[in-house]
């Protein structure tokens, strides 16, 4: 891997070009790079800008998935940036818009927990019955956990905001 020969100008040297011209798939690389400290200094701080170049673009490419979450996860832990929990929500649902599957499940855990957002045990019923839906076998047992508290008709409702919500994100 060209990032592994321990120089700069070979790793973040060689993309960069390629990310100043909006390729997302290099500014991805250069996020990981920089990240892991591969042949450059560990900059964690500038990886929000470059991840979030990658995960807002209109022409994102699959690997430029994995851009959200890992955003998501450094303001929820503070990882690199202030901790914010509000701008780790906007991110995971990005993630979600995006179809990325460990989205959905962590979204109806902070909502089934109450944590960093108001406890709602609707949104978080639809959001583990998304990821179940989609073949999680872990959102399927919090789904059937979350259920056990629920009435009949905060179930139907759930269900049917995680139809509408499929159908608004066809593509996730």
């Amino acid at each position: 891997v060209v990032h592994q020969r321990g120089d700069d100008l070979a790793g973040t040297g060689f993309w960069r070009p390629w990310a100043k011209g909006a390729d997302t798939r290099a500014q991805f690389i250069i996020s990981l790079i920089y990240n892991e400290g591969q042949g450059v200094t560990r900059k964690l701080a500038a990886k929000p800008i470059t991840f979030s170049k990658a995960a807002n673009s209109k022409t994102a490419k699959p690997v430029d998935a994995r851009a959200p979450i890992d955003i998501a996860l450094m303001y929820e832990t503070g990882q690199g940036v202030a901790q914010d929990y509000a701008e780790a929500i906007k991110w995971y649902r990005k993630a979600a818009r995006q179809g990325v599957p460990r989205a959905f499940r962590i979204l109806g855990a902070f909502y089934a927990k109450g944590e960093v957002v108001e406890r709602d045990v609707v949104r978080s019923y639809m959001w583990f019955n998304i990821s179940a839906l989609r073949g999680d076998m872990v959102a399927r047992k919090f789904r059937e956990i979350i259920a056990i508290g629920m009435t009949p008709a905060e179930i139907i409702r759930a269900e049917k905001m995680a139809r509408a919500w499929l159908r608004k994100h066809p593509g996730s």
